[in-house]
């Protein structure tokens, strides 16, 4: 059974426990650093995915999309960088704004994702926070069947072998429908997603800790930028020295 099989059967489910359970880890394993938010009374990151989802009312293929963009960030963002703490609240928003706005023809405006929000990103921060992830994957939204099936391998796994044991045997109790109800999502699956290497080399990665720069898509972009086009300006000049030292 291909993986394009189970695309297809996942895209037509309604949204799962287990796909909101797989956001929430592809999510947190973006930025594993979170600053305590001290008195402030900040949803969890499920509870704001489900909320998010229940009125919006996106369905599975978008957020099917909404985890290559996930994908990508992994390969964009150090590990070590630290956030805010709703660093992983605004990096999810952000990705499924894309990929809504990517699939859809008809797709809600920022100030209707605010609304979904329940007033804990400003219309403002959403602007912010979609301007700063098309700047770090250079503007490069497109998705293809491959990207697909490496962002979501860990859940298309169980289902393309539960499609392929009922078209072994078709007349068994095995029923399509409580498929996903068997799929399982840990943290050791998730780590042996490997990304693409394409967009190991954005120009617009985070800069390190060392220079206070923490992610926030709060601040300023533009400073983030400049910040790292400094960084790499040094890397290369000091590169060039070394190459004329050897010389």
């Amino acid at each position: 059974m291909s993986g394009y099989s189970a695309l297809l059967y996942l895209s037509k489910q309604p949204v799962s426990r287990d796909m909101v359970k797989f956001l929430v880890s592809s999510t947190e394993a973006i930025i594993p650093n979170i600053q305590q938010s001290g008195s402030l009374a900040i949803p969890s990151l499920t509870s704001f995915i489900c909320d998010v989802v229940k009125y919006s009312k996106v369905k599975t293929p978008t957020l099917m999309a909404s985890t290559v963009f996930l994908n990508r960030l992994r390969c964009i963002i150090p590990g070590y960088v630290e956030g805010i703490a709703t660093a992983t609240h605004r990096l999810f928003l952000g990705c499924l704004i894309l990929a809504s706005k990517t699939l859809n023809d008809s797709s809600p405006f920022n100030k209707h994702w605010e609304k979904y929000c329940r007033g804990l990103l400003s219309l403002m921060e959403i602007n912010t926070i979609e301007r700063e992830l098309l700047e770090y994957m250079s503007w490069n939204v497109r998705i293809s069947t491959e990207d697909l099936i490496d962002s979501l391998s860990p859940l298309l796994q169980p289902i393309q072998e539960m499609l392929t044991l009922h078209d072994q045997h078709p007349d068994s109790q095995i029923k399509k429908s409580k498929l996903l109800s068997n799929v399982t999502i840990s943290q050791q699956k998730l780590q042996k997603v490997k990304p693409s290497s394409t967009y190991l080399s954005s120009n617009y990665s985070i800069p390190s800790l060392s220079s206070s720069v923490t992610f926030s898509s709060a601040g300023s972009s533009e400073a983030a930028v400049a910040e790292v086009k400094k960084l790499q300006t040094e890397t290369s000049n000091s590169k060039v020295t070394n190459k004329q030292k050897q010389k």
